[in-house]
Protein backbone atom coordinates (compact mmCIF):
# COMPACT_ATOMS: atom_id res chain seq x y z
CA UNK A 1 0.00 0.00 0.00
CA UNK A 2 1.12 3.56 -0.90
CA UNK A 3 1.30 6.42 2.43
CA UNK A 4 -1.92 7.84 1.79
CA UNK A 5 -4.18 4.11 2.08
CA UNK A 6 -1.58 3.71 5.13
CA UNK A 7 -2.91 7.07 6.45
CA UNK A 8 -6.38 6.27 6.16
CA UNK A 9 -6.20 2.98 7.49
CA UNK A 10 -4.02 3.89 10.63
CA UNK A 11 -5.31 6.95 11.41
CA UNK A 12 -2.14 8.83 11.53
CA UNK A 13 -1.03 11.83 8.89
CA UNK A 14 1.36 10.88 6.27
CA UNK A 15 3.38 13.18 7.34
CA UNK A 16 3.67 11.45 10.65
CA UNK A 17 4.44 8.36 9.25
CA UNK A 18 7.53 9.92 7.53
CA UNK A 19 8.84 11.22 10.50
CA UNK A 20 8.32 7.70 12.36
CA UNK A 21 10.28 6.30 8.70
CA UNK A 22 13.09 8.64 9.39
CA UNK A 23 12.97 7.55 13.47
CA UNK A 24 13.68 4.58 12.34
CA UNK A 25 10.51 3.00 13.54
CA UNK A 26 9.15 2.04 9.96
CA UNK A 27 10.53 0.14 6.97
CA UNK A 28 9.44 1.16 3.16
CA UNK A 29 10.34 -0.04 0.23
CA UNK A 30 10.52 1.96 -3.46
CA UNK A 31 8.54 1.40 -6.21
CA UNK A 32 10.01 1.97 -9.64
CA UNK A 33 8.28 5.26 -9.55
CA UNK A 34 9.69 6.18 -6.14
CA UNK A 35 6.88 6.36 -4.03
CA UNK A 36 6.49 4.20 -0.91
CA UNK A 37 5.78 1.05 -0.84
CA UNK A 38 4.54 -0.27 2.91
CA UNK A 39 3.69 -3.91 3.41
CA UNK A 40 0.34 -4.57 4.79
CA UNK A 41 1.48 -5.42 8.74
CA UNK A 42 2.74 -1.66 9.43
CA UNK A 43 -1.24 -0.39 9.85
CA UNK A 44 -1.21 -2.01 13.20
CA UNK A 45 2.29 -0.88 13.83
CA UNK A 46 1.79 2.59 13.31
CA UNK A 47 -1.53 2.19 15.35
CA UNK A 48 0.84 1.09 18.52
CA UNK A 49 3.41 3.96 17.64
CA UNK A 50 0.31 6.60 18.14
CA UNK A 51 -0.82 5.08 21.15
CA UNK A 52 2.86 5.04 22.69
CA UNK A 53 2.92 8.75 21.81
CA UNK A 54 -0.44 9.69 23.72
CA UNK A 55 0.88 7.97 26.57
CA UNK A 56 3.70 9.92 26.68
CA UNK A 57 6.88 8.03 25.44
CA UNK A 58 8.57 9.79 22.41
CA UNK A 59 9.98 8.61 19.19
CA UNK A 60 13.00 7.97 20.75
CA UNK A 61 12.02 6.00 23.80
CA UNK A 62 9.90 3.61 21.33
CA UNK A 63 12.83 2.83 18.91
CA UNK A 64 13.69 0.69 22.48
CA UNK A 65 10.63 -0.84 22.82
CA UNK A 66 10.47 -5.05 22.05
CA UNK A 67 8.50 -6.20 18.89
CA UNK A 68 6.26 -7.91 20.79
CA UNK A 69 4.64 -3.86 21.50
CA UNK A 70 4.28 -3.35 17.72
CA UNK A 71 2.55 -6.93 16.83
CA UNK A 72 -0.40 -7.53 19.42
CA UNK A 73 -3.71 -6.85 18.18
CA UNK A 74 -4.62 -5.40 21.85
CA UNK A 75 -3.22 -2.92 24.01
CA UNK A 76 -1.82 -5.25 26.55
CA UNK A 77 1.69 -4.46 27.32
CA UNK A 78 4.56 -7.38 26.70
CA UNK A 79 6.13 -8.26 30.18
CA UNK A 80 9.51 -7.00 27.81
CA UNK A 81 8.33 -3.66 28.21
CA UNK A 82 6.36 -3.49 31.25
CA UNK A 83 9.48 -1.78 33.26
CA UNK A 84 9.83 1.08 30.62
CA UNK A 85 5.72 1.71 31.12
CA UNK A 86 6.14 1.63 35.54
CA UNK A 87 8.75 3.89 34.86
CA UNK A 88 6.67 6.29 32.54
CA UNK A 89 3.87 6.31 35.04
CA UNK A 90 6.21 7.22 38.01
CA UNK A 91 7.63 10.40 35.96
CA UNK A 92 3.90 11.14 35.76
CA UNK A 93 3.61 11.02 39.22
CA UNK A 94 6.68 12.97 40.51
CA UNK A 95 5.64 15.79 37.75
CA UNK A 96 2.13 15.88 39.59
CA UNK A 97 3.01 15.70 42.58
CA UNK A 98 5.77 18.65 41.82
CA UNK A 99 2.74 20.73 39.95
CA UNK A 100 0.41 21.11 42.56
CA UNK A 101 3.39 21.95 45.29
CA UNK A 102 4.41 24.49 42.44
CA UNK A 103 0.43 25.38 42.24
CA UNK A 104 0.35 25.56 46.34
CA UNK A 105 3.30 27.88 46.81
CA UNK A 106 1.57 30.24 44.43
CA UNK A 107 -1.59 30.66 46.02
CA UNK A 108 0.34 30.80 49.27
CA UNK A 109 2.01 33.93 47.49
CA UNK A 110 -1.34 35.61 45.91
CA UNK A 111 -3.71 35.50 48.98
CA UNK A 112 -1.76 37.90 50.69
CA UNK A 113 -1.14 39.99 48.34
CA UNK A 114 -2.24 43.94 48.27
CA UNK A 115 -5.70 44.36 46.02
CA UNK A 116 -8.16 46.77 45.00
CA UNK A 117 -11.68 47.19 45.83
CA UNK A 118 -12.39 45.44 43.02
CA UNK A 119 -10.32 42.32 43.44
CA UNK A 120 -11.34 41.33 47.20
CA UNK A 121 -13.30 38.67 46.17
CA UNK A 122 -11.02 37.33 44.07
CA UNK A 123 -8.51 36.99 47.37
CA UNK A 124 -11.49 35.16 49.48
CA UNK A 125 -11.81 32.86 46.79
CA UNK A 126 -7.41 32.37 46.99
CA UNK A 127 -7.76 32.20 50.08
CA UNK A 128 -10.57 29.60 50.05
CA UNK A 129 -8.51 27.31 47.43
CA UNK A 130 -5.37 27.00 49.41
CA UNK A 131 -7.27 25.76 52.61
CA UNK A 132 -8.63 23.27 49.69
CA UNK A 133 -5.74 22.44 48.00
CA UNK A 134 -5.22 18.91 49.17
CA UNK A 135 -5.61 16.50 46.54
CA UNK A 136 -5.45 15.96 42.39
CA UNK A 137 -7.92 15.26 40.66
CA UNK A 138 -5.76 12.20 39.55
CA UNK A 139 -6.58 10.38 42.59
CA UNK A 140 -10.31 10.56 41.94
CA UNK A 141 -11.04 12.03 45.60
CA UNK A 142 -11.10 15.77 44.88
CA UNK A 143 -13.89 15.83 47.06
CA UNK A 144 -11.38 15.00 50.26
CA UNK A 145 -10.08 17.84 50.03
CA UNK A 146 -12.79 20.01 52.03
CA UNK A 147 -12.14 17.84 55.03
CA UNK A 148 -8.51 18.30 54.55
CA UNK A 149 -6.40 19.02 58.01
CA UNK A 150 -5.62 22.30 59.10
CA UNK A 151 -2.19 23.49 57.15
CA UNK A 152 1.05 23.12 59.57
CA UNK A 153 4.47 24.09 59.21
CA UNK A 154 6.27 22.28 56.03
CA UNK A 155 7.67 19.25 56.81
CA UNK A 156 10.08 16.80 54.82
CA UNK A 157 9.05 13.09 55.19
CA UNK A 158 10.70 9.97 52.90
CA UNK A 159 8.03 7.24 52.38
CA UNK A 160 9.82 3.65 52.25
CA UNK A 161 8.17 1.34 50.88
CA UNK A 162 7.32 -2.55 51.81
CA UNK A 163 7.61 -5.96 50.54
CA UNK A 164 7.49 -6.16 46.34
CA UNK A 165 6.18 -2.57 46.73
CA UNK A 166 8.25 0.51 45.23
CA UNK A 167 7.64 4.08 45.41
CA UNK A 168 5.09 4.21 42.96
CA UNK A 169 2.58 3.00 45.61
CA UNK A 170 2.86 6.41 47.69
CA UNK A 171 1.81 8.04 44.81
CA UNK A 172 -1.27 9.04 46.13
CA UNK A 173 -0.09 10.24 49.60
CA UNK A 174 2.70 12.09 48.01
CA UNK A 175 0.26 14.26 46.41
CA UNK A 176 -2.05 14.97 49.12
CA UNK A 177 1.20 15.93 51.35
CA UNK A 178 2.66 17.66 48.68
CA UNK A 179 -1.11 19.61 48.27
CA UNK A 180 -0.68 20.38 51.87
CA UNK A 181 2.81 21.91 51.63
CA UNK A 182 5.37 19.42 52.72
CA UNK A 183 8.30 18.10 50.80
CA UNK A 184 7.76 14.49 49.90
CA UNK A 185 10.29 12.29 48.61
CA UNK A 186 9.95 8.09 47.93
CA UNK A 187 12.37 5.94 47.09
CA UNK A 188 12.97 2.45 45.45
CA UNK A 189 14.42 -0.21 47.87
CA UNK A 190 17.12 -2.58 45.79
CA UNK A 191 15.53 -5.36 44.51
CA UNK A 192 11.90 -3.18 43.99
CA UNK A 193 10.44 -1.17 41.51
CA UNK A 194 12.96 0.15 39.11
CA UNK A 195 15.67 -1.59 40.66
CA UNK A 196 14.36 -4.92 40.49
CA UNK A 197 15.49 -7.92 38.44
CA UNK A 198 13.02 -10.70 37.73
CA UNK A 199 12.74 -14.07 36.86
CA UNK A 200 12.86 -15.42 33.84
CA UNK A 201 10.30 -17.66 34.13
CA UNK A 202 8.41 -14.82 35.28
CA UNK A 203 8.78 -12.69 32.34
CA UNK A 204 7.83 -15.57 29.96
CA UNK A 205 4.91 -16.53 32.30
CA UNK A 206 6.11 -20.24 32.80
CA UNK A 207 4.77 -20.73 36.25
CA UNK A 208 5.68 -24.28 36.62
CA UNK A 209 9.54 -23.13 36.77
CA UNK A 210 8.37 -19.93 38.82
CA UNK A 211 8.24 -21.93 42.04
CA UNK A 212 12.04 -23.37 41.53
CA UNK A 213 14.24 -21.08 39.19
CA UNK A 214 16.56 -19.09 42.15
CA UNK A 215 15.61 -15.20 42.48
CA UNK A 216 17.98 -13.18 40.67
CA UNK A 217 17.67 -10.74 43.95
CA UNK A 218 18.85 -13.11 46.38
CA UNK A 219 22.40 -11.78 47.12
CA UNK A 220 20.41 -8.58 48.17
CA UNK A 221 21.15 -7.91 51.96
CA UNK A 222 19.31 -5.77 54.48
CA UNK A 223 22.48 -3.55 54.72
CA UNK A 224 22.02 -2.36 51.16
CA UNK A 225 18.35 -1.12 51.33
CA UNK A 226 19.64 0.45 54.61
CA UNK A 227 22.54 2.68 53.02
CA UNK A 228 20.19 3.27 49.69
CA UNK A 229 17.97 5.17 52.70
CA UNK A 230 20.82 6.55 54.53
CA UNK A 231 22.31 8.67 51.26
CA UNK A 232 18.62 9.76 50.22
CA UNK A 233 18.40 11.11 54.21
CA UNK A 234 21.60 12.96 53.52
CA UNK A 235 20.15 14.51 50.47
CA UNK A 236 16.96 16.14 52.28
CA UNK A 237 19.29 17.74 55.46
CA UNK A 238 18.54 21.62 56.32
CA UNK A 239 15.68 22.87 58.03
CA UNK A 240 13.14 20.72 59.77
CA UNK A 241 14.98 16.88 59.89
CA UNK A 242 12.88 14.90 57.67
CA UNK A 243 10.00 12.41 59.24
CA UNK A 244 10.89 8.96 58.15
CA UNK A 245 8.01 6.78 57.00
CA UNK A 246 8.72 2.84 56.42
CA UNK A 247 5.45 0.17 55.49
CA UNK A 248 5.53 -3.48 56.15
CA UNK A 249 8.98 -4.93 56.20
CA UNK A 250 9.97 -1.17 55.33
CA UNK A 251 9.80 -1.06 58.94
CA UNK A 252 12.68 -3.22 59.15
CA UNK A 253 14.19 -0.97 57.17
CA UNK A 254 14.16 2.10 58.96
CA UNK A 255 14.54 0.67 62.35
CA UNK A 256 18.19 -0.78 60.40
CA UNK A 257 18.80 3.25 59.59
CA UNK A 258 17.90 4.61 63.02
CA UNK A 259 20.83 2.97 64.54
CA UNK A 260 23.01 3.48 61.45
CA UNK A 261 22.21 7.64 61.75
CA UNK A 262 19.69 8.80 64.26
CA UNK A 263 21.12 12.40 63.34
CA UNK A 264 19.89 12.30 60.06
CA UNK A 265 15.83 11.50 61.19
CA UNK A 266 13.36 13.76 63.19
CA UNK A 267 11.15 10.88 64.05
CA UNK A 268 10.38 7.43 62.57
CA UNK A 269 6.80 6.33 61.82
CA UNK A 270 6.32 2.68 61.13
CA UNK A 271 3.12 2.15 59.18
CA UNK A 272 1.52 -1.51 60.03
CA UNK A 273 5.20 -2.23 60.12
CA UNK A 274 7.73 -4.67 61.81
CA UNK A 275 9.66 -3.01 64.41
CA UNK A 276 11.77 -6.59 65.18
CA UNK A 277 13.34 -5.30 68.51
CA UNK A 278 12.70 -8.24 71.06
CA UNK A 279 13.19 -11.26 68.26
CA UNK A 280 15.16 -9.22 66.09
CA UNK A 281 14.20 -11.03 62.94
CA UNK A 282 10.95 -9.81 61.25
CA UNK A 283 10.66 -13.82 59.97
CA UNK A 284 10.61 -14.67 63.52
CA UNK A 285 7.08 -12.40 64.02
CA UNK A 286 5.95 -14.21 61.64
CA UNK A 287 5.63 -17.16 63.11
CA UNK A 288 4.24 -16.28 66.60
CA UNK A 289 0.53 -17.27 67.15
CA UNK A 290 0.05 -13.24 67.13
CA UNK A 291 0.97 -13.04 63.17
CA UNK A 292 -1.97 -15.80 62.51
CA UNK A 293 -4.63 -14.23 60.50
CA UNK A 294 -5.91 -17.10 57.89
CA UNK A 295 -5.29 -15.06 54.67
CA UNK A 296 -2.67 -15.09 52.47
CA UNK A 297 -0.66 -18.37 53.72
CA UNK A 298 -0.77 -20.04 50.24
CA UNK A 299 0.12 -16.95 48.23
CA UNK A 300 3.23 -17.39 48.49
CA UNK A 301 5.74 -20.03 45.94
CA UNK A 302 8.32 -22.16 46.57
CA UNK A 303 11.24 -22.67 49.34
CA UNK A 304 11.83 -19.20 50.07
CA UNK A 305 15.58 -20.69 51.48
CA UNK A 306 16.21 -22.39 48.22
CA UNK A 307 14.63 -19.38 46.08
CA UNK A 308 16.81 -16.94 48.19
CA UNK A 309 13.49 -14.76 48.06
CA UNK A 310 10.22 -14.78 49.44
CA UNK A 311 7.88 -14.71 45.84
CA UNK A 312 4.62 -14.04 45.31
CA UNK A 313 3.03 -13.87 41.29
CA UNK A 314 1.65 -10.41 40.77
CA UNK A 315 0.14 -12.33 37.21
CA UNK A 316 -1.43 -14.95 38.68
CA UNK A 317 -4.96 -16.35 38.01
CA UNK A 318 -8.29 -15.04 39.00
CA UNK A 319 -8.83 -17.10 42.52
CA UNK A 320 -4.84 -15.48 43.12
CA UNK A 321 -5.17 -12.35 42.86
CA UNK A 322 -8.63 -12.68 44.61
CA UNK A 323 -6.90 -14.20 47.70
CA UNK A 324 -4.09 -11.12 47.41
CA UNK A 325 -6.50 -8.83 47.24
CA UNK A 326 -8.32 -10.62 50.50
CA UNK A 327 -4.84 -10.39 52.31
CA UNK A 328 -3.46 -6.92 51.79
CA UNK A 329 -5.79 -5.06 50.33
CA UNK A 330 -9.20 -5.93 51.14
CA UNK A 331 -10.88 -2.78 51.96
CA UNK A 332 -9.71 -2.00 48.30
CA UNK A 333 -11.92 -2.93 45.18
CA UNK A 334 -10.72 -5.67 43.19
CA UNK A 335 -10.85 -2.81 39.73
CA UNK A 336 -9.59 -0.47 42.05
CA UNK A 337 -6.83 -3.10 43.35
CA UNK A 338 -5.52 -3.91 40.01
CA UNK A 339 -3.41 -1.18 39.12
CA UNK A 340 -1.53 -1.75 42.30
CA UNK A 341 -1.29 -4.86 41.84
CA UNK A 342 0.65 -5.19 38.70
CA UNK A 343 3.33 -2.80 39.69
CA UNK A 344 4.01 -5.18 42.73
CA UNK A 345 7.59 -7.19 41.60
CA UNK A 346 7.40 -10.81 42.51
CA UNK A 347 10.55 -11.64 44.98
CA UNK A 348 11.47 -10.10 47.96
CA UNK A 349 15.13 -10.69 49.05
CA UNK A 350 15.10 -12.96 51.73
CA UNK A 351 17.44 -11.12 53.61
CA UNK A 352 14.80 -8.71 54.37
CA UNK A 353 13.01 -11.05 55.58
CA UNK A 354 15.32 -12.97 58.20
CA UNK A 355 17.94 -10.69 58.92
CA UNK A 356 19.23 -9.71 62.35
CA UNK A 357 18.43 -6.38 63.50
CA UNK A 358 19.97 -4.80 66.78
CA UNK A 359 19.06 -1.78 67.86
CA UNK A 360 20.37 0.26 71.29
CA UNK A 361 18.71 2.59 73.27
CA UNK A 362 21.17 4.84 72.91
CA UNK A 363 21.14 5.44 69.01
CA UNK A 364 17.28 4.27 67.24
CA UNK A 365 15.75 4.18 70.52
CA UNK A 366 16.41 8.22 71.07
CA UNK A 367 14.55 8.65 68.18
CA UNK A 368 10.79 10.10 68.48
CA UNK A 369 8.60 7.51 67.00
CA UNK A 370 4.81 6.72 65.64
CA UNK A 371 3.25 3.92 64.80
CA UNK A 372 -0.11 4.20 62.52
CA UNK A 373 -2.29 0.74 63.72
CA UNK A 374 -4.73 -0.77 61.12
CA UNK A 375 -7.38 -2.78 62.70
CA UNK A 376 -8.65 -4.59 59.69
CA UNK A 377 -4.92 -6.00 58.44
CA UNK A 378 -4.75 -9.25 57.49
CA UNK A 379 -1.15 -9.60 56.43
CA UNK A 380 -0.17 -7.84 60.07
CA UNK A 381 -2.27 -8.55 62.16
CA UNK A 382 -3.30 -6.14 65.01
CA UNK A 383 -2.54 -8.60 67.70
CA UNK A 384 1.22 -8.66 66.00
CA UNK A 385 1.29 -4.72 65.73
CA UNK A 386 0.26 -4.10 69.23
CA UNK A 387 2.73 -6.97 70.45
CA UNK A 388 5.67 -5.36 68.56
CA UNK A 389 4.62 -1.84 70.14
CA UNK A 390 4.77 -3.13 73.54
CA UNK A 391 8.19 -4.50 73.09
CA UNK A 392 9.60 -1.63 71.71
CA UNK A 393 8.17 0.35 74.49
CA UNK A 394 9.40 -1.94 77.38
CA UNK A 395 13.26 -1.59 75.79
CA UNK A 396 12.65 2.69 75.96
CA UNK A 397 10.22 3.36 78.27
CA UNK A 398 11.45 6.83 78.59
CA UNK A 399 10.52 7.31 74.56
CA UNK A 400 7.32 5.38 73.84
CA UNK A 401 5.20 5.21 70.36
CA UNK A 402 2.87 7.78 69.50
CA UNK A 403 0.04 6.16 68.58
CA UNK A 404 -2.46 6.49 65.74
CA UNK A 405 -5.59 4.25 64.76
CA UNK A 406 -6.86 3.63 60.97
CA UNK A 407 -9.23 1.66 60.41
CA UNK A 408 -7.70 0.30 57.19
CA UNK A 409 -6.26 -2.71 55.99
CA UNK A 410 -2.52 -3.15 55.19
CA UNK A 411 -2.79 -0.79 52.42
CA UNK A 412 -4.28 2.41 53.29
CA UNK A 413 -2.05 4.47 51.05
CA UNK A 414 -4.74 2.80 48.39
CA UNK A 415 -7.65 2.75 50.35
CA UNK A 416 -7.45 5.96 52.59
CA UNK A 417 -4.22 8.26 51.22
CA UNK A 418 -5.99 11.40 51.89
CA UNK A 419 -6.73 10.13 55.62
CA UNK A 420 -3.18 8.81 55.88
CA UNK A 421 -1.59 11.79 54.69
CA UNK A 422 -3.53 14.12 57.30
CA UNK A 423 -2.22 11.65 59.98
CA UNK A 424 1.49 12.02 58.69
CA UNK A 425 1.00 15.66 58.34
CA UNK A 426 -0.13 16.17 61.87
CA UNK A 427 2.98 13.94 63.26
CA UNK A 428 5.04 16.60 64.99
Amino acid sequence: MNIGQLSRLSGASARSIRHYEKAGLLVSHRRNNGYREFGPEVVLRVQHIVRMIRLGFSLEEITTFPACMFTSASNVICPQAFAAHQEKLSDIERQLAELESRRVRILETLKDAPLNEDEMKRRDLLKSAVLGAATLPLTGSAAQAADAAPRTPSKTFLLVHGAWHNSLHWGRVAQHLSGLGHRVVSLDLPGHGLNARFPSSYVAGEQAKLSKEPSPQRDIRLDACASAVVDTLKTLQGGTRPILVGHSIGGTVITRVGELAPELMGRLVYLSAYCPVRLKKPSLYGALPEAKTGYGENLFLGNPAELGAVRINPRGDASYMEALRAAYYNDVEPREFLPFALTLTPDLPIALWTSEVIVTRERWGRIPRSYIRCTKDRALAPALQDLMIREADAFTPANRFEQKTLEASHSPFASQPARLAELLAGLS
